[in-house]
């Protein structure tokens, strides 16, 4: 359901009125009716063609670096413009973490976001970026390495290997 912003305190009342003893789920559900909205056309579905071009398929984080640049436009020149000020080495982690992780199953993918997350505590960008995020509020990260071109395949690979004991099991 969608309820425009301006019918929340209404919406709000509404559930709160409802007996203790009601029949639950239908009520709240007549409820959220009473209230729904359409929400109008989404934004993001004028941009899906142009995403998948730029983004489906791409073998490399650098490739799509380099789709991006060569398209040109608003959409890609935004998106650059937010990628460039990520960290290089968490957007290499992303990137893999996404190739691997649309063959595992459920348990597997666990394990996998477990792993990089032990080993992401353990660097200086996660701290890096609350530093400038929450603590200083500069929005000026100073992320080690700077450049994606310095950030190698063995140092990503070393988020993605087993922790040994500390491994995550899962019943």
């Amino acid at each position: 359901h969608y309820a425009p912003s301006a019918q929340m305190p209404g919406l709000e009342a509404a559930l709160l009125e409802l007996s203790p003893h009601s029949r639950g789920h239908a009520d709240i559900e007549a409820v959220l009716d009473r209230f729904a909205a359409d929400p109008g056309e989404a934004g993001i579905n004028t941009l899906r063609g142009r995403i998948k071009k730029l983004f489906e398929g791409q073998e490399r984080l650098d490739d799509i670096f380099a789709a991006l640049e060569a398209e040109g436009g608003q959409f890609a020149t935004e998106t650059l413009a937010t990628l460039r000020r990520m960290s290089p080495t968490s957007m290499r982690i992303t990137f893999e973490q996404m190739r691997r992780g649309h063959r595992l199953d459920f348990d597997h993918v666990m394990q996998m976001e477990y792993r990089i997350v032990r080993r992401v505590m353990e660097g200086h960008d996660f701290f890096e970026g609350v530093r400038a995020q929450i603590i200083d509020k500069d929005r000026s990260p100073k992320w080690k390495p700077v450049a994606l071109a310095d950030v190698s395949e063995a140092d990503i690979a070393r988020y993605f290997e087993p922790l040994g004991e500390e491994e995550l099991s899962l019943p």
